[in-house]
């Protein structure tokens, strides 16, 4: 889309497939809005609604008491919104080496690690036993694991292959 100056102010240029059809605007925040036709505009719409509901279903929306991110973005968006809670040590996070970032109730990791720590002594072992062990999702163990690892209470000995480091 081409800049347009009108009355001295720049505006983006209709694509020429919208210039004939009505013309929907929807602001997602500051500075970002969703323009289309309404066919367009359900489609998208529809699309984050799916995208919502999986994310919802594998553990990564707030009421859960962890996430995880796959976009700086959407970790940076978290941040803000939770930088209260962040400060007060409430919430605890990390940024992986697999570029996804992991984020945790401070509650809801102290009463998970030490489960994760008893199966770990026993000796090595990857996230999906542990999962299976604790019957827990393995996302809140992902997001755990991250966070022991991050403060050297465990170690990734090998690729999925976690440790105790006590």
């Amino acid at each position: 889309m081409k800049r347009v100056k009108v009355g001295g102010k720049d505006y983006l240029e209709l694509p020429e497939e919208l210039r004939d059809s009505k013309v929907l605007v929807i602001k997602l925040k500051k500075k970002v809005y969703l323009v289309g036709d309404e066919r367009y505009i359900k489609y998208f719409i529809g699309d984050a609604v799916r995208d919502f509901l999986k994310r919802r279903r594998e553990g990564g929306i707030k009421g859960d008491g962890y996430w995880v991110f796959d976009s700086e973005v959407e970790a940076a968006e978290f941040s803000r919104r939770h930088e209260r809670e962040f400060a007060s040590g409430e919430i605890l996070g990390v940024k992986s080496f697999d570029g996804r970032f992991y984020a945790i109730r401070r509650s809801l990791y102290t009463r998970v690690l030490p489960k994760i720590l008893h199966v770990l002594k026993a000796g090595p072992s990857t996230l999906e036993k542990i999962s299976e062990e604790l019957k827990l999702p393995k996302k809140l163990i992902r997001c755990a694991l991250e966070i022991a690892r991050e403060e050297g209470t465990v170690v990734e000995q090998q690729e999925g292959v976690y440790a105790y480091a006590g």
